[in-house]
């Protein structure tokens, strides 16, 4: 069958017609052209064709967001500076699957082996099998297509490219090759290894994927008995199970009976002289925006096949990336909770309580920039840690957020701090000014809001207009736009405008100038733990904009 998109494949860039300088049919605002990328034209020069076979086929661009992260995790560095306690190794699927490699070779000593690999996502722990071991007939799986696809490519064509999200729908195009001398045959034919791809619901695991002597497991999130049980009856009695998890495999730890040692500990035996050690990693999903987590390596030889007894089935709190409605997800009790945390417990990870440390920047930019100190507005301030901390320092201070939920919090902290000069509200921010008890402020704060609005600009701009002549206007974000909170046409940043790249900062400065100007800009990070034991670190990117006459 003819696809109805002959162009939509990952291997075309798009012309979109309606160009005020196009002729003919592309002058046509429905007019739609596709051509590949490599052919390049310049004045004068119609086509250049090199010595070496980097164009004999036009490459495939990997470009839907929730498979490129992985594959920049998998095939990337990770090599910024964190706060973090515990620094992250710069790759951990990289890291686990020599580790594995080493384990298979020792034990194995170059017998041919089956083996599955679970979780195998965008498949970097299956090409260091390959680069270091022989013998192996390998089924690779994970529970989407979208990631299996990766490796299948990689080892087809020795190199992959594919788009790293930056910031909304601005993006870096990114490569990864085989290393020198490195081709498919070397790692597949010429060592007797083979790979077959498997799409997989580890709770409904196919029949014909059994008989394994060796599982490799990756697991990303905690209480992984559920899946981890399943996934061993298709290991041999006497087969090696090496898995990462999340959750503390090591002697002595105290577990419930959805944990991962349930399973290892009825049925295995550690691998002699194995011990679990203790690997931190992230990856980015955008610029600012990480995910952290420890994994706990660990190997195992299994002792029986005996009827497994049945572990209840794991269900996953939701996160902001699994509840597209806004209101819903703020009125849902667990992300309540977890937000009552996050502003008024310790930081993690060794990161500070972010609410508390905005409160501090706040004050020292107030400071800084001989701010007045007399009204001040927190804007969605969630349960209001932020807004508290400016009452010692400031006669007034507002702060509303759209959460009646949040609210109550706050004002139960309020009454036990016994803050006299705090005023706490439910309101909407696209109506601050009808909302707001006091007309002008002297520094009006917004945090993780503008990117989690219809009509961000309907903010910024009633914001500009409430402050006084010598206040300070302080926005700090993430810039995670979305679509399901913002219509894309409404995004201060994170796209393109006349046909460059606009970074939501750009916005800010268009939006608010001439009257303000940027003073200051800083990152300021922030952890959030998920539901499924690993964590949300991010930077949110914090600028402080005043009269031009502020700045130094």
């Amino acid at each position: 069958m003819t696809s109805p998109f002959p162009t939509i494949d990952g291997y075309h860039n798009h012309i979109l017609g309606g160009s005020w300088i196009s002729l003919g049919d592309c002058a046509n605002i429905g007019g739609r052209y596709g051509f590949r990328r490599h052919f390049y034209q310049y004045a004068g020069i119609r086509y250049v064709v090199s010595d070496n076979t980097y164009h004999d086929r036009v490459q495939k661009m990997f470009d839907e967001v929730k498979t490129t992260r992985h594959i920049t995790e998998n095939y990337s560095d990770f090599d910024a500076d964190t706060l973090v306690e515990k620094k992250p190794v710069p790759n951990w699927p990289k890291l686990f699957g020599e580790r594995c490699a080493e384990l298979i070779n020792k034990e194995y000593e170059g017998k041919p082996i089956k083996t599955f690999v679970a979780y195998g996502g965008v498949g970097r722990v299956t090409l260091e099998l390959l680069r270091r071991c022989k013998n192996l007939t390998i089924d690779h799986s994970d529970d989407t297509a979208n990631k299996l696809q990766v490796l299948e490519h990689l080892l087809k064509d020795s190199r992959i490219a594919w788009y790293q999200q930056l910031e909304g729908k601005i993006v870096q195009a990114l490569e990864y090759h085989f290393q020198e001398g490195e081709t498919p045959a070397s790692l597949l034919a010429d060592k007797n290894n083979s790979v077959a791809y498997w799409q997989a619901d580890y709770k409904n695991i196919r029949p014909q994927m059994d008989g394994y002597d060796v599982i490799v497991a990756d697991i990303r999130h905690q209480d992984g008995g559920s899946e981890l049980l399943h996934i061993i009856q298709r290991l041999k009695v006497g087969g090696l199970l090496i898995l990462g998890s999340i959750d503390d495999t090591n002697d002595g730890v105290s577990f419930n009976d959805k944990h991962s040692l349930t399973v290892l500990k009825t049925h295995f035996e550690r691998l002699d002289g194995g011990e679990t050690t203790e690997h931190p990693h992230i990856f980015r999903e955008t610029r600012n925006k990480h995910q952290y987590a420890i994994s706990f390596f660990s190997a195992w030889k299994k002792l029986s096949s005996e009827s497994q007894k049945d572990i209840t089935d794991f269900n996953v709190i939701p996160s902001s990336s699994d509840v597209s409605n806004t209101t819903d997800y703020y009125e849902d009790s667990n992300i309540l909770k977890s937000y009552d945390a996050f502003h008024f417990g310790d930081g993690l990870l060794s990161v500070k309580n972010f609410p508390l440390r905005m409160g501090e920047v706040i004050l020292e930019m107030c400071k800084k920039y001989k701010c007045p100190f007399g009204t001040a507005l927190d804007a969605g301030c969630g349960p209001g840690r932020t807004a508290m901390e400016l009452c010692p320092d400031f006669d007034k201070v507002e702060g509303y957020d759209y959460s009646q939920g949040f609210i109550d919090m706050m004002v139960d902290q309020k009454a036990k701090r016994k803050l006299d000069n705090l005023t706490a509200y439910q309101g909407d921010s696209h109506a601050q000014q009808e909302i707001c008890r006091e007309k002008k402020f002297d520094m009006i704060f917004g945090c993780n809001l503008i990117d989690r609005l219809h009509s961000p600009e309907m903010w910024i701009q009633q914001s500009k207009d409430m402050l006084t002549a010598d206040g300070l206007l302080i926005i700090s974000s993430p810039y995670t736009w979305k679509p399901e909170h913002t219509s894309p046409d409404k995004w201060i940043g994170g796209c393109k405008k006349d046909g460059e790249d606009s970074f939501t900062v750009d916005g800010l400065k268009a939006s608010l100038g001439p009257e303000l100007v940027l003073l200051e800009e800083m990152k300021v990070p922030f952890v959030i733990p998920d539901a499924d034991g690993t964590f949300q670190y991010t930077y949110s990117n914090c600028t402080v904009f005043g009269a031009p006459t502020k700045k130094i």
